[in-house]
């Protein structure tokens, strides 16, 4: 079987990192900015109404290569790059 391939559209958490002790208005400065906008691409192994699980390879034994989690609360899209295919 031939999973499908996916591109998911994504935020991240992320922290100010410029010094442990930090003005308050470097804060709002770094929040205002925005999250870390990501891009993720891999053959979608699984998903819920919670999580979407893409993964970078398989074997056709089972096997999965790095997997990864995302929540779909974060996901903003998901775009399919290839239909999967029964064989």
């Amino acid at each position: 079987m031939n999973k499908p391939i996916i591109q998911v559209e994504w935020v991240d958490s992320s922290s100010y990192s410029g010094h442990p002790w930090a003005a308050e208005d470097r804060l709002i400065q770094s929040a205002n900015e925005g999250l870390a906008k990501c891009v993720s691409v891999g053959y979608l192994i699984h998903e819920t109404d919670e999580v979407l699980v893409i993964a970078m390879g398989y074997d056709t034994g089972g096997a999965i290569l790095e997997s990864f989690f995302i929540p779909k609360a974060v996901i903003k899209k998901i775009t399919r790059l290839r239909k999967g295919v029964n064989k």
